[in-house]
Formats: C-alpha cells, structure tokens, sequence
C-alpha cells in the first residue's frame, strides 16, 4: 500500500537500553472491498461480477508512518506502529450492491488508511529475521478515524535489510 516513502531513523543507546524510532511521509494508495464467492443456491438471487470483488472505499493520498522501539540488550524489544494515510483523491461506495449491503455498515466521508501495531519482538544476530508477537488493528473507510474494525493478533517475521549483511 505504499509506492513511495521517505523515512527518518533515530537510535539512542544507554547500557542495556536502545531506543529506536522510524518515521516519515508517504505516498500511499488502497482499496477496501467486500468479497462474494458465488453459489448454486446464490446464483439465483444474486448479481455476482465476474471478479467477485465489491470496492467501497478506495483512493490514493498522503500519509505517514511512525515505529517505535525500546530494545534491551540488543535481543528483546517492545514495538509499536502507527499509520495514517487520508486517500484524498478516492470514493467511497456510498450505496453499495445490494448483494453486500445487509453485512455493510454507515458509508460517507473521505476514505482514510490506518493502522497500529503493539507488541514484543526478538533478534537473534545470527538469524536474519525478528520474531515478534503483535495485537494490531487496520481499517481503510470513511468511518471516524478511530473507528477500527479489523483486528488480530499476529506472528511476525520480519527481515530488516541491514547495511552490515549487505557488504
């Protein structure tokens, strides 16, 4: 969701403690759709398009991104993660298929990106990935901004691309 990013990175380490922030502007783009898989019985009642896809909210807009860290002995860490993004040049579906929208809520207002992760991760130098466990919450809608409805716990695996692995 995110073509173009400029980010900043900040590091301060005191003995066994390094906090870590990353954040910048981006570009960002999206879209929100309701899906229907398509049945023997549903075909008779149902509109169904070839693609099976319904967008309601889509757009493309700035944003920005935010992470935080606080790592002990280069190992452990507690994470954190924001993302906003209003997609300013989009639509929302104000009225929807009438195929989806019994399962849809209140549509309007400009469609806007967001996301927050909190969580705890481990590095082992050896590996190329960060282990973490993380609760997030998403949404890309014309809701209120703080109105979150997809939420998760998640596994993560990540693999930072570092200069010194690169040499």
């Amino acid at each position: 969701m995110t073509p173009a990013a400029i980010a900043r990175e900040l590091s301060v380490s005191a003995g066994p403690l390094t906090l870590y922030a990353r954040g910048g502007p981006g570009v960002y783009f999206g879209m929100h759709n309701a899906h229907v898989h398509p049945t023997t019985a549903g075909a008779r009642t149902l509109a169904v398009p070839w693609h099976e896809l319904y967008p309601l909210d889509w757009g493309l807009g700035p944003g920005g991104r935010a992470e935080a860290r606080a790592i002990l002995f280069r190992r452990a860490s507690i994470d954190a993660e924001v993302v906003v993004a209003p997609l300013l040049l989009g639509g929302v579906d104000a009225r929807p298929s009438a195929d989806v929208a019994p399962l849809d809520g209140a549509r309007g207002g400009t469609p806007v990106f967001r996301s927050a992760a909190i969580g705890v991760s481990y590095e082992d130098p050896s590996t190329p990935m960060r282990l973490g466990l993380s609760y997030f919450t998403t949404e890309l809608s014309g809701r209120r901004v703080l109105d979150m409805g997809h939420r998760a716990v998640m596994l993560r695996f990540d693999f930072p691309l570092r200069a010194d692995l690169l040499r």
